[in-house]
């Protein structure tokens, strides 16, 4: 049986992948930025729903919280309005954040630890409440589902035969809900907790570990969206 739509999108992420490896192998210093540029452009946005956006640049939060730049910022515009400048940098609040991904052209220890190390300084950010009683208009208390971090990538400086990414992972978050929610390595795999566990998906020449990668985050998305409600952008201005 003919499977157009899951064919078609195989192919564009592995056009993706395969123009970001090519420019990784480009020996200069502003080759992440190339990279991140292909992948935001080549891979996140154009499979991303209408309603969504994807940019790089810091996470904001009402009461002066601000985290580092940003690889890959996928946001609500609906919920609250990001400050977008040129080529998708950005200055995002918190609460129109859907996910992040860190990106990497070889994912090192070193790298994982400060991805990990950002994950939990976002994931203490304050989110205003999104819903408050029509009289007296108080706030209405309720769960805010964080951003969903996430690492993505091209390689890694593990050997074939050595620990998984989620071992080396588990060196430095070993039990309980983790700041980072999924690794992706091309080639490799994919990594994603859920449901209170580590799941995971093997590598293939379909790239079956990018499309679980792409697939996990939108199925993400409108659960953490829901949590959100309905923010009230003026106190931003307070």
């Amino acid at each position: 049986m003919d499977r157009p739509y899951k064919a078609l999108f195989t192919s564009r992420i592995a056009a993706a992948i395969g123009a970001a490896k090519a420019a990784a192998a480009i020996a200069h210093k502003g080759v992440k930025g190339r990279v991140r540029e292909i992948l935001v452009g080549d891979l996140f946005r154009p499979l991303l729903p209408a309603d969504l956006g994807v940019g790089t640049g810091q996470i904001v939060t009402h009461d002066g919280q601000n985290s580092s730049e940003q690889d890959v910022v996928i946001y609500d515009r609906r919920i609250l309005p990001p400050a977008l400048f040129e080529g998708g940098l950005g200055i995002f609040p918190v609460e129109c954040v859907l996910a992040t991904v860190e990106v990497k052209t070889t994912l090192t220890a070193q790298e994982l630890r400060l991805a990990h190390e950002s994950a939990t300084a976002i994931r203490r950010f304050t989110y205003l409440p999104g819903e408050r009683d029509r009289l007296p208009g108080a706030i209405v208390s309720h769960d805010v589902l964080n951003a969903i971090a996430t690492v993505f990538a091209l390689d890694t400086d593990l050997g074939a035969d050595s620990k998984s990414e989620l071992q080396r992972y588990h060196e430095l978050h070993s039990s309980g809900d983790p700041p980072i929610k999924a690794i992706c390595v091309s080639g490799r795999g994919y990594w994603y907790f859920a449901n209170g566990q580590w799941r995971h998906i093997e590598a293939d020449s379909q790239h079956r570990e990018a499309c679980g990668f792409i697939v996990g985050l939108f199925d993400s998305f409108s659960t953490v969206r829901k949590s959100r409600r309905q923010p009230n952008l003026w106190e931003y201005f307070q």
